[in-house]
């Protein structure tokens, strides 16, 4: 791929035509069936009042705060997740004996749900930033490690030969051959965990630490607001795919073929 073409796919992203008719048609329905008078939950707007809600959110500094506070803890759990999931995973996939060693307690720790250590992290932490920080961590931690495990562990072994062959150290031969062959794996990890991360921070903004958008969707339930409440949950959907389509957009540039899913 040419610079100027990797340029214009970065500025210039694809769009899903046919999934973007698809999510249009599917809000006019709610909408019609909201307008008609088939759907009458009170606690259910229809989209267009969701809509008219939003400058009024947007408008608001706290809104901000509260967008900013999310958005920074989750990004800030999802980069020392990864960084530490590169490093153990590379380990991983390097050492056969480490693998033998550690595999089964790390795979017993993984499958323990995040949302379940919320207990734990509250009594260690109490109801506040640190402990919010540390599940988004640890649930940003496992797809970039098993990610990266995988791939460095289906390295072809010729090149790591002819790295040996031309007596490259063992770290250059990591860092210069091991893992940017194995880059494709690692960075479908790290957009899984970018997403999990995310994810994890609103829920325990809303069960656990009293901040940011988590915090504020359960406020403005509990205010009877259903619209202000569709509005916080639009805005998190929203910089879901945001974020979702700088990563691809970036991931153009470090893997052209092999970082995209």
């Amino acid at each position: 791929m040419t610079a100027p073409t990797t340029r214009a796919a970065f500025l210039a992203p694809r769009v899903n035509m046919p999934g973007l008719v698809t999510a249009l048609g599917l809000l006019a329905v709610w909408q019609a069936l909201v307008s008609i008078g088939v759907i009458t939950f009170v606690f259910l707007p229809g989209p267009l009042a969701i809509v008219r809600q939003l400058p009024e959110l947007l408008s608001l500094p706290t809104f901000w705060l509260d967008y900013g506070h999310t958005v920074g803890y989750s990004m800030s759990g999802w980069l020392i997740g990864a960084c530490i999931g590169i490093v153990v995973g590379s380990a991983l996939g390097v050492s056969r004996v480490l693998r033998r060693w550690v595999t089964t307690s790390l795979t017993v720790v993984r499958l323990i749900p995040a949302i379940a250590l919320l207990p734990i992290a509250a009594l260690i932490f109490g109801l506040s930033s640190d402990m919010e920080l540390a599940l988004v961590t640890y649930v940003a931690t496992w797809p970039v490690l098993v990610s990266t495990a995988g791939g460095i562990e289906k390295v072809d072994p010729l090149l790591r030969d002819v790295a040996r062959t031309l007596r490259i150290s063992r770290p250059r031969e990591l860092t210069q051959v091991v893992v940017p062959s194995a880059i494709g794996p690692i960075l479908v990890g790290l957009r899984l965990a970018l997403t999990s991360a995310l994810v994890l921070a609103i829920v325990t903004e809303m069960i656990g630490n009293p901040a940011g958008l988590g915090n504020a969707i359960n406020v403005a339930r509990n205010a009877l607001k259903p619209e202000l409440t569709f509005c916080y949950i639009l805005v998190v959907g929203v910089t879901a795919v945001a974020l979702n389509g700088v990563f691809n957009a970036l991931s153009r540039f470090v893997a052209p073929s092999g970082g995209r899913r």
